[in-house]
């Protein structure tokens, strides 16, 4: 009987030692025997790892980090709070790993993250969620920590001093011949000017064009408009939809007079991998002279976030 007690004594000892909980203050210990917190690890700490590919799921309780890869735009919609479960402080790490589809964070009816009913992470984003203290069905339930994306810089400067004879009225695809600075190979179509987004993000897009009129011509004044075209439709090819729609004006004035004007688009537009921008230039109808000659190009994209 002595030799049991010595050994439970043992055993109960050595696993109070591990863990090292103090009973006096309240306090928690492991691998320390003076913790300075409630609860003090040295050491590392394990959460729940959790791979999803399906497009929807609603979080669990025993969930901690999420890792997503659909295969179309997905919702996550975090757990139900409650009047009688106290969750307070409950962390959630999701990381969209998709990298074409956008992943939508959203809480029950009536809940809120921050001042919002969702957020959504774009590829390669992560958000850090932490539970508030309103354990209610309604309110701010949740908040915001941080939200995280991976390093994707990306840039595409192409150009041409290379002259192009426009007619009047057509929209002609800006074109150009040299591929000056670009992150990815085979994503722009030089002589159209056609570009494909490699991966998903918001992107800074910025067209320059000068233009003059003929030689010869006198006493006229044409307008220009250079913009940009964006297909919003996932996975089409046929572009629709003008943006950032910006015109300047090439005149001469009495005798013939080789003079240049120009101008500068830029728009903010969020893409997803595969669709695509064109730039295009329209010279006015009936001012007054059938061509133009559009003298240098030059289109610069960079990837914002």
């Amino acid at each position: 009987m002595k030799n049991i007690l010595l050994i439970l004594g043992m055993i109960c000892g050595t696993a109070f030692t591990n863990a090292q909980y103090v009973a006096q203050d309240k306090t928690v210990g492991v691998n320390t025997a003076l913790p300075g917190s409630t609860v003090q690890v040295k050491g590392s700490i394990a959460g729940e790892y959790t791979s999803i590919t399906a497009n929807t799921y609603t979080l669990l309780d025993t969930d901690y980090y999420i890792n997503w890869s659909g295969t179309a735009d997905g919702t996550f919609t975090l757990p139900t709070s409650s009047a009688t479960i106290d969750k307070t402080g409950r962390l959630y790490y999701i990381t969209n790993k998709a990298d074409s589809f956008n992943l939508t964070i959203n809480t029950s009816a009536g809940e809120l993250i921050d001042d919002k009913s969702t957020i959504t992470l774009l590829p390669f984003q992560s958000a850090l969620i932490v539970k508030t203290s309103l354990n209610a069905t309604s309110g701010i339930t949740y908040r915001l920590v941080s939200v995280t994306r991976a390093n994707l810089a990306y840039i595409l400067s192409v150009s041409s001093t290379a002259s192009v004879s426009n007619a009047q009225a057509v929209a002609t695809p800006l074109s150009f011949t040299s591929n000056d600075l670009n992150t990815y190979t085979g994503d722009i179509v030089l002589g159209t000017g056609l570009w494909t987004c490699p991966a998903s993000g918001i992107y800074r897009i910025e067209i320059q064009e000068t233009g003059r009129l003929p030689t010869g011509t006198t006493n006229v004044s044409a307008h220009r408009v250079i913009y940009v075209v964006k297909n919003y439709n996932d996975g089409g090819v046929t572009p629709t939809g003008s943006i950032s729609e910006q015109y300047y004006s090439m005149t001469v004035l009495g005798t013939n007079a080789l003079q240049t004007s120009g101008a500068t688009a830029i728009v903010t537009v969020p893409m997803k991998k595969g669709q695509t921008i064109q730039p295009y230039g329209v010279l006015c109808n009936g001012c007054g002279v059938a061509t133009m000659n559009s003298l240098t190009r030059k289109m610069i994209i960079t990837r914002e976030y």
